[in-house]
């Protein structure tokens, strides 16, 4: 939205409203001289996004991954690429980006590749640096090869995001010289850094997956002094033992300070974090989700001068700490 709207009158989903109530109140809300619409559809059963292509008969089309996300009630990533897919079903002409080296999207009609690391995609987001703040990079494709640019990053997540925002631009008849434009006038999405005495909170506790974690620890990674608070991931079903586990070795992997674990999945995170090798003494668990000040407390009586991530589901409502937290130093 921030990119197109240098050349076109946009309108984009405000909020989270994506799904069968959300989506028609977006649509309803396009004003007249609208010239491109931008309209996220969110699912977590079969036919939901189905029925919402119907609603909205996109012309372009994005899935940007197939992950896990709700893997608990749709059963296998091979579900969740078929029900992403039914995005195509409201299309007249189909025409989808779908990130290059997906298996399960590599017979998707009217598909076209992009990607922020194989070079081979259609379109092709080339990172030349990235830290903790800069993202420097080049996009090309068949058509267009900028020169570098650099924005503003909330994390090395950003790059996939901003290949398939780049292409869209060029699907929607920008120039090389009007995405170098778009660029350099554009606000993108900053981190949440939120100060409390010698504490610094990574806010990014509105919802949670595998995949979002991954992508959080590594933006945690670039900070000198780093903790984490890691909740529940919710509806993952039989998976969720064994994702809990893996997403503790990886933040075992990146050399936390401390491990802050909250919630009933607690055990299994710390599971995967002795097994990569984090002393236990570094590990603090509350079990309770109806005790949010015992998580509050842990943290203000053993973080001092650190970046602590939050990450959790949103029924998790890590919130609730980082309230109890903000309390405390108001006193």
């Amino acid at each position: 939205a921030s990119l197109l709207s240098a050349k076109y009158r946009i309108y984009a989903t405000k909020g989270n409203l994506n799904n069968e109530i959300g989506l028609p109140l977006s649509l309803l809300s396009v004003n007249e001289d609208t010239e491109i619409g931008i309209f996220e559809m969110g699912m977590n059963h079969t036919g939901e996004i189905r029925k919402l292509s119907l609603c909205a008969e996109p012309t372009l089309s994005v899935i940007t991954c197939i992950g896990t996300a709700h893997i608990g009630n749709l059963g296998s990533r091979k579900a969740i690429a078929a029900a992403k897919s039914e995005i195509l079903d409201g299309m007249k002409m189909k025409s989808v980006l779908i990130p290059y080296g997906e298996p399960l999207l590599k017979n998707t009609e009217g598909g076209i590749t992009v990607s922020s690391v194989y070079k081979d995609a259609d379109h092709y987001l080339e990172i030349i640096s990235e830290n903790a703040d800069i993202l420097a990079f080049r996009y090309h494709s068949k058509n267009i090869s900028t020169p570098p640019m650099c924005i503003t990053s909330p994390g090395i997540h950003i790059a996939p995001c901003l290949a398939f925002a780049l292409a869209v631009c060029e699907h929607m008849g920008f120039s090389e010289e009007d995405i170098v434009s778009a660029v350099n006038q554009s606000v993108f999405p900053v981190k949440k850094i939120l100060h409390f005495g010698n504490i610094s909170i990574l806010n990014d506790c509105y919802n949670s997956s595998p995949e979002s974690v991954y992508s959080s620890l590594a933006t945690l990674s670039h900070y000198e002094k780093r903790s984490a608070l890691l909740g529940d991931m919710l509806e993952l079903g039989d998976h969720s033992i064994h994702m809990h586990v893996q997403i503790g070795r990886a933040a075992a992997e990146i050399g936390l300070s401390r491990l802050y674990l909250f919630g009933k999945m607690a055990k299994y995170i710390k599971r995967g974090a002795t097994d990569a090798g984090m002393p236990e003494d570094r590990m603090l668990i509350n079990e309770d989700i109806s005790r949010p000040y015992i998580s509050a407390e842990q943290i203000l009586s053993l973080s001092d001068g650190e970046t602590v991530l939050f990450k959790a589901s949103r029924g998790m409502h890590l919130e609730n700490i980082i309230s109890i937290i903000k309390d405390y130093y108001r006193k």
